[in-house]
């Protein structure tokens, strides 16, 4: 499943999917719901269907606040800024 959603994942730089880029097309990620002749079944895809719904919402909910919480406090720096750096896990010759 992680390899599954690695490579149906849009790149921010191609906007494209590995997996696309590669096949040539997009895969699903499950088979879309039909009407079944079994009650019990029915139930239960109903409720997987609802249940993923919820997910992928829950999803979309936590990256808008991710997207939030890192722009905003964020400035970028300018060209030639003096910034501090840390220098505790540099590999260097020499005492720091």
């Amino acid at each position: 499943m992680a390899e599954f959603s690695h490579n149906s994942a849009t790149h921010s730089v191609t906007n494209q999917t590995p997996f696309l880029l590669m096949m040539g097309f997009r895969p699903r990620a499950y088979s879309p719901i039909e009407k079944t002749f079994f009650p019990a079944l029915d139930k239960r895809l109903k409720l997987l269907d609802a249940a993923r719904k919820e997910a992928m919402a829950a999803h979309a909910k936590a990256a808008q606040a991710v997207n939030e919480r890192i722009g905003a406090k964020f400035t970028p720096w300018k060209v030639e800024a003096k910034v501090w750096l840390d220098s505790r896990n540099l590999k260097i010759n020499f005492p720091s």
